[in-house]
This record gives C-alpha cells, structure tokens and sequence, in this order.
C-alpha cells in the first residue's frame, strides 16, 4: 500500500525545507509518492523542492489557488491513499504514516484515517491551540475532522469528486461534509497529534477571511442540503473554544 502526500505551494520559501524534512524523516517514506503542485512561484520555492526534495513529482504552472492546485495534485496521484502537507505544516512524529498505513492495512472498510492537530507559533515551539478531534461524531452536531491530519483512500476522491474551488477557504469543510455527512465515509480515529500547523493560516488571517470562511461554511451546507445551516455553522465555531482554554 502506498500513500500520496501533496503539498501546494506559491511563494512559500519560508517553511517549506521543513515542511519536506519532515515527510523525508518517515518510517515508511519508501512507500510515500510527494507530489509537490506549485503556482509559478517568484522565489526559491522551485529551487527548495530540486535541491531537498528531487525525488517530488514537482509541476509548476499559473493556478486558480490553493484547492485548484490540490485538485491536480489528487489528479496526478498513483497511491492507494491521499494526504496533504502545507508549506507551513509538520508531521508530528517520525511515524505518523506508519500509523496511517497500518490502519487502513489492518481495516480494509475504513474510507478515511484521522488524529489531532495542535497549531503552533512560527518556530513550532509554542502551542497556541489543541485541536482533539475525538471519536468520529455527526458533522450536524458541529464537528469535523482537522483537514490537514485526515487521510483518504483515493477510491474517495475517485467517487465523490475533489475540493470546490469557488467558496474560498471553505472548500475543506465543504469536502470533508460531502465527504462524511453525505456519502457516509467510514472514519477511523487516531488518538494522537498527527500534524503540527503553524498559526496564520488563509481561513484566519483578519476578520474579513474569518467573515468570508463563515459566509463558506455556509455555502457548504447550502450545496449539500438545499439550505444554510446556521445553527450547526453556529456549533462548528463554538467547538473551537475548548482547543483555545485546553492547549
């Protein structure tokens, strides 16, 4: 069993050697095909995945952002499982695809693979926000997997379509709904950190991106179920308030 990691780029020198060290560090990188999906970017992004990572199924090419680019990168996977690592994120531990790939091996009906998140300052020292997701639960109910620490088989991408490319920083929340809510994914939990992110992310750079993701989550149930579902968008945030107090 094999597993494509995609990682999406556009000007993301900053982070980016770490991001890849991280992946290079598994237990089972053997078994990891990285495709990395870049933007054109103007800076030592392209020269940061030749020089650390020449083994990366790189394209570079003009995109419609983040999720267009993600799009590609599913197309051009051949692994039996899809994950995604940002420029800006870590893998926790040196086995966390081991962990991965273990139980999808061991539990051939299980659709998707997830564990918890912590989000981290810049230089990955402080915790600012522990993201526990916990036993899979209603997505009615507010919650939702941590999108950076879920792995899919590819059969599901093949069967439900990609990411939206039309409702922002939404598109993940939109996937996992569809995902899980409708096409009733079966979960299996990870009671472990499985990915570091950095604070700072597209969805909560300033209030106009948080008021823009909310407007998203909205469209996100609008386009699964014929309506906006307020009360659970409502549920969604105030879930994030324990990951604040409890870090």
């Amino acid at each position: 069993m094999t597993i494509s990691i995609i990682t999406a780029t556009y000007n993301s020198e900053k982070h980016l050697a770490s991001a890849i060290a991280s992946l290079q560090s598994q237990t089972v990188f053997e078994y990891v095909e990285h495709i990395a999906v870049d933007g054109a970017s103007k800076d030592s992004t392209i020269q940061i995945y030749q020089v650390q990572s020449p083994q990366s199924k790189l394209v570079s090419e003009p995109d419609k952002g983040l999720y267009d680019a993600l799009n590609k990168g599913v197309n051009r996977a051949s692994g039996d499982i899809i994950g995604f690592l940002h420029a800006d994120d870590v893998l926790a531990r040196k086995d966390v695809l081991a962990s991965v790939l273990k139980i999808f091996q061991e539990n051939p009906t299980v659709d998707a693979v997830y564990g918890d998140l912590l989000y981290k300052d810049a230089d990955l020292n402080t915790t600012k926000r522990r993201w526990k997701s916990g036993q899979p639960q209603k997505m009615s109910t507010g919650w939702m997997p941590p999108h950076p620490a879920t792995f899919v088989r590819k059969s599901v991408f093949d069967t439900i379509g990609g990411f939206k490319t039309n409702i922002g920083s939404a598109a993940d929340y939109e996937w996992l709904l569809r995902a899980i809510h409708i096409h009733k994914t079966k979960l299996y939990y990870i009671p472990k950190v499985l990915v570091h992110m950095r604070t700072g992310g597209m969805s909560n750079a300033n209030l106009a991106a948080r008021n823009q993701g909310l407007k998203g989550d909205l469209m996100a149930w609008k386009i699964n179920t014929g309506y906006a579902n307020y009360w659970v968008v409502l549920l969604k945030k105030l879930r994030k308030i324990p990951q604040y107090l409890f870090n």
